[in-house]
């Protein structure tokens, strides 16, 4: 079974996406921040990590920084509303620092669901 990590501390939705992958069969794993995220991914290897940018403690763009660094082979997915800034200018840099693909918020989980098994294949 795949194994995927949701970093995300907007805990609502953390659990939708965590509820929408569960049901298509993945096993996950959440963190609220990217300094548990780099924890829990250290402790329980994973296939995919969902990262979003905007967080406290660990901001999305070191963690993937850092993910990176750990794995070359990992699968990460950026995740990103804007907050203060548009979210079409954060996901680029998400790419540029090594995730692999992006998704804006709000989130349409079939679109999500698309893309993880697009990662998932390669």
């Amino acid at each position: 079974m795949k194994r995927i990590l949701i970093i995300e501390d907007d805990l609502a939705y953390q659990k939708m996406l965590s509820t929408a992958l569960q049901q298509k069969g993945y096993e996950v794993l959440t963190a609220a921040n990217g300094e548990k995220g780099l924890e829990k991914s250290d402790e329980n290897p994973v296939d995919l990590v969902i990262v979003d940018i905007f967080m406290p403690v660990k901001e999305g763009f070191e963690t993937i920084m850092e993910l990176r660094q750990r794995s070359s082979d990992l699968k990460i997915l950026a995740i990103s509303g804007g907050g203060q800034f548009n979210a079409m200018e954060m996901l680029p840099m998400a790419i540029d620092l090594g995730a692999d693909e992006t998704c804006e918020k709000p989130i349409h989980i079939s679109q999500l669901l698309e893309k993880v098994s697009q990662l998932m294949k390669n």
